[in-house]
C-alpha cells in the first residue's frame, strides 16, 4: 500500500511539473508593425490622403489606435497580419491592406467605398 501512494505522489508531482509552467505564461498581442510615423513617397491612398504623389502625406499611427493624416485623426485596427480598418467618424469605415517590407509598407484600399489605388511609404 505505501509502494502504491508513492507511485500516486510521484505522478501527481510529473504532472504538477508539467501543468505549472504554462499556467504563467501571458497571452500577449503580437507587435503592431504600422506603429510610427510613415511618409507617402509613390502612388495615392484613397481616403487618406493627396491624389499626388509627394504632396506632403504623413501617416502615424500610434499605440492607443489613433492615427493621424492630413491634420485630422482616426481610429484604427488591425483585423489580420494583412489588413487594418479605419474609422474616420460620423459611419465611415475603410478597410485596407497592407504589406511591410524593411522599411517600406504598402497600402492599398480593400473596400470600394473611396475608389481604387494603393501606396508606398517609407518609415520616418
Amino acid at each position: 500500500m505505501l509502494n502504491h501512494n508513492k507511485k500516486v505522489c510521484w505522478l501527481l508531482l510529473l504532472l504538477l511539473l508539467f501543468i505549472l509552467p504554462g499556467c504563467n505564461k501571458s497571452e500577449s498581442k503580437p507587435a503592431n508593425p504600422l506603429l510610427g510615423k510613415w511618409n507617402l513617397v509613390t502612388g495615392q491612398i484613397p481616403g487618406l490622403g493627396p491624389l499626388m504623389p509627394g504632396g506632403g502625406l504623413v501617416l502615424e499611427f500610434l499605440q492607443d489606435g489613433t492615427i493621424i493624416y492630413q491634420g485630422m485623426s482616426g481610429k484604427y485596427r488591425i483585423l489580420d497580419k494583412e489588413r487594418f480598418e479605419l474609422d474616420a467618424g460620423e459611419g465611415v469605415k475603410v478597410i485596407y491592406n497592407f504589406t511591410l517590407s524593411n522599411n517600406k509598407l504598402t497600402i492599398s484600399v480593400a473596400s470600394s467605398l473611396v475608389g481604387a489605388g494603393n501606396g508606398e511609404l517609407e518609415k520616418i
